[in-house]
């Protein structure tokens, strides 16, 4: 019995070690693949209610951090982080802010001219 244990824990042991590290390596490679994968917009296209032209991922400040809100303008939530945005303008001017929803453009365009953004 003592023979049997002598041989099955430090194989259990190696097996845990290799394990542990292949979970790490696996980890490490998912981090930086996703990395790799902000760092780039996919194409998309959107109809913008300023000016009725389509906005597209080319239309973007290029080396100029973006961020894309979703916003609907029956959720608390968002008219709530909106007023924030607006409050806090002039500290995100560095930041291209694209607000995204799937609403009609009739009722964003009130928003719009109500709110001034």
């Amino acid at each position: 019995m003592k023979k049997y244990l002598k041989i099955i824990i430090p194989v259990f042991v190696l097996s845990l070690i290799a394990f542990m590290g292949y979970k790490v390596v696996s980890k490490i490679n998912t981090k930086k693949a996703i990395a790799e994968n902000i760092k780039t917009i996919p194409a998309f296209s959107y109809a913008s209610i300023i000016d009725n032209t389509s906005f597209t991922n080319e239309s973007l400040v290029a080396n100029k951090s973006t961020l894309f809100i979703y916003f609907n303008s029956e959720c608390e939530f968002c008219n709530h982080e909106a007023e924030m945005v607006g409050e806090n303008i002039a500290k995100l001017k560095d930041i291209q802010l694209v607000f995204v929803s799937y609403e009609d453009k009739e009722k964003l365009n009130y928003l719009r001219i109500n709110i001034n953004y």
